[in-house]
């Protein structure tokens, strides 16, 4: 089960100085990544901010591989929460944005970044540099209030790497438009042509939020083929073995369940 996500809350003035300070700086810093993510001091003031992170968990993938199936899967072994879509609704609630608005430039939403603004009169507005902000400011204070597993959208890109155990999915596209044919009940055709624009609509997101055309394998710890592993709950098991071992994290702690005490 997904949990609701809700922008966290202000509380009382003085509350937590520490903690609204901390906040103050990750939306700060939201907004300078795309200028200053090349540069160690950017890093260094993110880390600064986010000392409270725990280890985190990030999915890449191709559209229609399975990969949030995957992370449902894994979540409840290390006792964890999947963010996928629902940070559309962070975003939303945080900007007072319908959310079909903010769909428009997500990339799970193929097809809508095409749409006009001014078709829809009357209503706020929303441009590519406010999601991006607000996307990182997302990732910073989810990542910072529960221990988490995001889907997509490029987390691994913008949390500190040291606290990301980051898995990319992938598969032939012959396996991607039999799954989601499949899921969708549509014909093959019918599915691969969902995918064409998915796939577009994809690399044109991380083309305009991130300047990149490409994931590259090294920027993962482990990378998934589903055309060779297929048995879903095993891989799950693996990737826990390996987000323990790359975090040293002891079986029956606070973040990991104590029915993973095998290890």
């Amino acid at each position: 089960m997904e949990i609701p996500i809700k922008p966290p809350d202000g509380g009382n003035p003085g509350e937590d100085p520490d903690q609204e300070q901390r906040q103050a700086k990750m939306e700060r810093l939201a907004s300078e990544y795309i200028s200053r993510s090349c540069q160690k001091l950017f890093w260094e003031e993110v880390r600064e901010a986010m000392i409270d992170m725990p280890p985190t968990v990030c999915f890449s993938r191709k559209i229609g591989v399975g990969s949030l199936d995957l992370a449902r899967i894994m979540a409840p072994k290390i006792g964890y929460r999947v963010i996928d879509r629902e940070i559309i609704e962070f975003i939303a609630e945080k900007t007072r944005v319908d959310p079909k608005y903010v769909e428009i430039f997500d990339e799970s939403h193929p097809g809508y970044i095409k749409a006009f603004w001014n078709r829809f009169s009357g209503e706020r507005s929303f441009h590519l540099s406010g999601y991006s902000r607000n996307l990182f400011a997302a990732f910073f204070f989810l990542a910072t209030s529960e221990p988490t597993i995001f889907v997509g959208r490029g987390a691994h890109l913008v949390l500190p790497r040291e606290k990301v155990f980051a898995v990319r999915c992938i598969s032939s596209k012959p396996y991607r438009v039999e799954r989601l044919s499949r899921t969708l009940s549509v014909s093959a055709k019918e599915a691969e042509g969902v995918l064409e624009q998915a796939d577009s609509e994809q690399r044109r997101f991380y083309s305009s939020v991130y300047q990149r055309s490409y994931a590259s394998a090294d920027e993962f710890d482990v990378v998934i083929n589903f055309d060779y592993l297929t048995a879903p709950d095993q891989i799950a098991d693996i990737l826990v073995r390996m987000f323990v071992l790359r975090f040293g994290i002891r079986p029956g702690s606070d973040n990991v369940l104590a029915a993973q005490d095998g290890f």
